[in-house]
């Protein structure tokens, strides 16, 4: 006969298991901040922004998923996104704006210091944009780092552990 105790543990187990599973079933989308989604297909073109090397030029893969560059390159990539999505919602919770110089500064410095940002797509440098410039704006705040810590806690984030795991310090680490 089984022990009551057990059978609870196992049930409570499965439930976790199961609600944990439902909350990120879309197996096109490496990672999640609330209800933000990163793509593959955006994995893709922000690492290549971050190496500078053309989209299907070089293509390594980590289970499955292929991108540009490798493991490394794509936790890097995951934790800039990841970042910028928690400023984005930090200044809206602020209900503090980018300015637009500082989307125009942005962009043309992310244009004159990436190779390859002319060939990404549209979409692809305008979140790249878009991100970055939240990232310099929160970054500016007083008490910016105590306040991304706070907030990184406090924010619903998801990476597929294909990649890694997210920390709150803002790095997306292997699991080992």
């Amino acid at each position: 006969m089984t022990p009551r105790p057990l059978i609870a543990a196992l049930a409570i187990a499965l439930a976790a298991i199961a609600s944990g599973c439902a909350t990120f079933t879309d197996s096109n989308n490496v990672a999640r901040v609330g209800d933000e989604t990163l793509s593959n297909d955006e994995l893709r073109e922000i690492v290549s922004a971050i190496t500078g090397t053309p989209i299907g030029e070089t293509t390594d893969g980590v289970n499955g998923i292929n991108f540009v560059g490798n493991a490394d390159n794509a936790r890097t990539a995951i934790e800039f996104w990841v970042t910028g999505q928690i400023a984005r919602a930090e200044l809206d919770a602020l209900a503090s704006e980018v300015p637009a110089e500082t989307r125009d500064e942005t962009q043309v410095r992310l244009a004159s210091v990436t190779a390859n940002f002319a060939e990404l797509s549209t979409a692809a440098r305008d979140l790249i944009i878009d991100l970055e410039a939240a990232i310099v704006v929160f970054g500016g705040q007083p008490g910016a780092a105590d306040a991304f810590v706070v907030a990184a806690e406090g924010s619903d984030v998801y990476v597929d552990p294909r990649f890694g795991a997210y920390e709150v310090t803002g790095q997306v680490v292997p699991l080992t």
